[in-house]
C-alpha cells in the first residue's frame, strides 16, 4: 500500500516588472505541492485524478501575471485558492515562495542592484479547513567579532576545544515565523523582523548559539503579537585564529582563517 505522498512543480522562476514610474521589480521562484486523493495514481497508474505540474507552472505564470507584484504572501494564498477551489481530489496545498531582492540604483527609475545574499521567504498552507501563512529569511549573514564565549559546556576524552569567553561569532541565518493572522502588511513586518534579529544579534551577549538563538526568537514574539512562533537555523560558521609565533609575530588574535567545513548546525523553535 501507498503511504505518504505529494506532488507538485519546483523551482518556477519569474520576473515580474511593475513599469508603473518609478518601476519596481519582483524577482519570485514558487514551488507548489498537493497532497489528497491519489492512491489509484501509485498503485494502478489512474492518472484521471492528476493534474499536470505543467499546468501548476502555467497557473502560477497567470496569477502572477495579474499579481500586483508587492506581498509574495498574497500571491501564495491567491495560488492555494485557486487549486483548492478547483481540484477536490486534493486535501491540501502548499506553496513556498522565495524572492530575490533588489533595491534602486539612486534615484535611477529603472536599475537596481542586488541587495545580497539574502533572500525573503513565504509559505502558505492551506487545506479545507483553513489557512496558515508563514514568512521568513535564508543566508542571512552575520558575523561579531566579540561580545561572544563558549565555556562550561560538557567534557569527556575526546574533548579538544578549549572554553572562551571571547569568540568570533558568524552564522548564515535560516528563519522562519508563523503568522496568527492574515491580511497584515507583510512587507512591513518582513522588514521589522529582520531588523529585530539583526538589532539584537548585536547588543547582547552570547554564550553559545543556542543561547542567541532564543534571545533572537524571543525578541522577535515581544515586538510582533501577530507572530505566534519563530524557527531559527544558525550554523556555526567557524573562525580559527591564525599562529604567527614561529614567524616572530606574537600578539592579540587579530588574524582569522574562516572555515566551511565541517560546521556546528544548530535550530530551535522559540513559542509563545
Amino acid at each position: 500500500m501507498i503511504g505518504f505522498n505529494r506532488y507538485g512543480k519546483a523551482a518556477v522562476r519569474l520576473v515580474r516588472v511593475n513599469r508603473r514610474e518609478p518601476h519596481t521589480i519582483s524577482d519570485v521562484t514558487v514551488a507548489v505541492r498537493f497532497t489528497g486523493d491519489f492512491e489509484v495514481v501509485h498503485t494502478e497508474g489512474d492518472n484521471r485524478r492528476v493534474l499536470p505540474t505543467d499546468t501548476m507552472k502555467n497557473t502560477i505564470y497567470v496569477l502572477a501575471k495579474d499579481w500586483e507584484g508587492g506581498e509574495i504572501e498574497q500571491l501564495g494564498l491567491s495560488l492555494t485558492e485557486r487549486f483548492l477551489g478547483r481540484n477536490p481530489q486534493v486535501e491540501s496545498v502548499e506553496v513556498e515562495l522565495e524572492e530575490r531582492p533588489w533595491e534602486r540604483i539612486g534615484d535611477a527609475p529603472h536599475a537596481f542592484r542586488n541587495q545580497g545574499t539574502e533572500r525573503r521567504l513565504a509559505r502558505v498552507r492551506a487545506d479545507r479547513t483553513g489557512t496558515v501563512v508563514e514568512a521568513g529569511v535564508r543566508a542571512l549573514e552575520i558575523i561579531k567579532t566579540t561580545d561572544a564565549g563558549f565555556s562550561d559546556f560538557l567534557v569527556d576524552d575526546l574533548t579538544t576545544l578549549a572554553p572562551t569567553d571571547d569568540r568570533i561569532l558568524a552564522s548564515s541565518l535560516t528563519g522562519w515565523w508563523r503568522y496568527s493572522q492574515t491580511g497584515i502588511d507583510y512587507r512591513e513586518v518582513w522588514r521589522g523582523v529582520i531588523a529585530t534579529l539583526l538589532d539584537r544579534f548585536a547588543d547582547h551577549y552570547s554564550k553559545s548559539i543556542q543561547h542567541s538563538i532564543f534571545e533572537l526568537g524571543n525578541h522577535v514574539l515581544e515586538r510582533f503579537p501577530e507572530i505566534s512562533e519563530v524557527r531559527l537555523r544558525m550554523p556555526n560558521r567557524h573562525h580559527l585564529p591564525v599562529e604567527l609565533g614561529s614567524l616572530g609575530r606574537i600578539g592579540p588574535g587579530l588574524l582569522f582563517l574562516p572555515v566551511e567545513e565541517p560546521f556546528g548546525d544548530i535550530e530551535a523553535t522559540v513559542l509563545r
